[in-house]
């Protein structure tokens, strides 16, 4: 009997003790699902994002300015874009302490600055979900990654040597080859315009139906070559920026 007893505690021992892992497990898949379902669908919507831009890796050239875009999102993680951006430009602290102190410069290439760029690609999100930044707010996200092709003007930087540019502050008229603080259309019309690639990867929110948050860092790729008193440089520019604005959803 006794034999018989502890038989019959031990399977009532492993009965409860399945029970209770199949009621956390139900509880574990029940929490899933919960995260998975989505409150603000973006499928079959257009995205506008007024954005900040601003350049982030600055040794030598750097830019800040606003950016536009329009995203169509085809399904909940899969969206096409055009953006497009105007860029204000200025010269590191590095490049003058260079010019004045050492009277060296960096390549003309590498001083060439990025004005406008439009580009169209695709947006795709392998993880979105729920997120509770604050007690009683859920937003929905999503992390993206982003290519494209476009478009991107460029301008190179004045000479002292060179006369007629009103944008020109120059620094010694007796050293032509010495840059000034300024940017013109290149002489060599051709390379004025650049086919750019874009590469992106953000995080979207959206706390509404129709209103959200974005963060990105994007970098604008492409070919700039320089010709200048008999040399030419050329160089692989990446403009890697971050980009911080608000999502509407129409």
């Amino acid at each position: 009997m006794s034999r018989l007893r502890r038989l019959i505690s031990l399977s009532l021992f492993f009965v409860t003790l399945f029970s209770s892992a199949a009621a956390l497990a139900a509880d574990k898949d029940e929490s899933i699902y919960v995260v998975q379902e989505r409150a603000y669908s973006k499928r079959g919507k257009f995205e506008i994002s007024p954005i900040f831009m601003a350049k982030t890796n600055t040794r030598f050239t750097g830019f800040i300015g606003p950016s536009l875009s329009l995203a169509y999102h085809i399904r909940e993680n899969f969206a096409l874009e055009l953006s497009g951006g105007w860029a204000w430009n200025y010269y590191s602290n590095l490049v003058e302490e260079l010019n004045r102190f050492e009277s060296l410069a960096p390549t003309m290439a590498d001083l060439k600055q990025m004005t406008w760029y439009t580009t169209f690609g695709f947006q795709w999100s392998p993880f979105y979900g729920k997120l509770r930044l604050v007690p009683g707010v859920l937003g929905d996200f999503d992390f993206y990654v982003g290519a494209g092709m476009g478009i991107a003007e460029t301008r190179e930087p004045c000479l002292t040597s060179k006369t007629g540019v009103n944008t020109c502050k120059v620094i010694d008229k007796d050293s032509p080859e010495r840059f000034s603080f300024g940017i013109q259309v290149p002489e060599n019309k051709a390379d004025r315009f650049k086919l750019a690639g874009d590469f992106s990867i953000g995080m979207r929110i959206f706390f509404k139906n129709w209103l959200g948050v974005r963060l990105e860092l994007r970098d604008i790729v492409y070919a700039d070559k320089v010709d200048n008193l008999g040399e030419t440089t050329t160089k692989i520019n990446n403009n890697l920026a971050v980009f911080l604005g608000l999502s509407f959803l129409l």
